[in-house]
């Protein structure tokens, strides 16, 4: 009995070692483009992502993060859908997150500035832990529209330590809240306190502290920007201060201004910036 059982012993143990390990499929296949909907880099409702991975993607494939404006309040990753197309089509090669973040509402303090600014280090981190299995790198930029452009800037002036952006972009992006045009208008500072919890004149210093223009210092990534002349929402006193601050510091960065457009950039515009932002980001990201 005990030689039929060391028998069939032997016997698996020899058949299990003539067969071949089956490979594990990659689902990340770099060979072919993947799209993730809803991909969560964090553990709060808001901290999800659309990410679109190219095909052919490897070690030279960088990841661009889109942030969506509405205000600080509102708005969704889903408003800037219509631009991904536009910009794979001029920069195939290029891995893209639209993400979602916490929207400041005066009623929740947890969404409140600085909350949206940890709410992309979350995403960082998380970029961080996945890039290799995503096969990209770990070379990121941030672009942003509006008030998604003031947290792209803030966030790369004042929170990214250490450095992990490479480039940094805002469209029609408030800079300066210490724009008289702002301090003096009452649905701006209505805004304002939403976001950051005190008016002007409650907190002056808190409001400078979240001003790209005021906290940018030497040595900042490049920077791309886009304004328009006829903005009722951005002052062109604004984009001023955030162009002077840039070149008053040394900063490498491109200014754009279209002066017919207002805050929502014509679709001739929107086609412009982004060639001239892709040239952008194939020169410095």
């Amino acid at each position: 009995m005990r030689v039929t059982t060391w028998l069939v012993v032997g016997t698996l143990f020899l058949t299990a070692c003539g067969k071949k390990d089956t490979p594990v499929a990659d689902p990340f296949d770099p060979a072919i483009a993947k799209v993730l909907r809803a991909e969560a880099y964090g553990t709060l409702p808001r901290q999800v992502m659309d990410l679109y991975l190219p095909a052919s993607r490897g070690s030279s494939t960088k990841l661009l993060i889109l942030l969506h404006g509405g205000f600080w309040s509102s708005g969704d990753k889903a408003d800037l859908d219509n631009f991904i197309p536009l910009l794979q089509a001029q920069y195939p090669q290029l891995a893209i997150a639209n993400i979602n973040y916490r929207l400041a509402n005066i009623a929740e303090a947890n969404t409140q500035h600085p909350a949206q600014m940890a709410d992309i280090k979350t995403l960082l981190d998380y970029c961080d832990k996945n890039f290799a299995k995503w096969h990209i790198t770990n070379n990121y930029s941030l672009i942003g529209v509006s008030s998604g452009g003031h947290l792209s800037l803030l966030y790369a002036y004042a929170y990214d330590s250490p450095r992990r952006l490479k480039t940094v972009a805002g469209v029609v992006a408030p800079a300066n809240f210490a724009d008289p045009l702002y301090t003096s208008n009452g649905l701006f500072q209505n805004i304002a306190v939403n976001f950051l919890g005190k008016s002007w004149l409650q907190d002056s210093v808190l409001h400078k502290a979240a001003s790209p223009s005021l906290v940018v210092s030497a040595g900042a990534i490049p920077t791309f920007l886009a304004y328009a002349g006829a903005d009722a929402l951005v002052p062109v006193s604004n984009a001023t201060a955030m162009r002077n601050a840039l070149s008053a510091r040394g900063v490498v960065h491109q200014y754009h201004f279209y002066p017919s457009d207002g805050h929502e950039l014509s679709p001739a515009t929107i086609a412009d910036l982004l060639t001239k932002h892709v040239a952008f980001l194939k020169l410095y990201h």
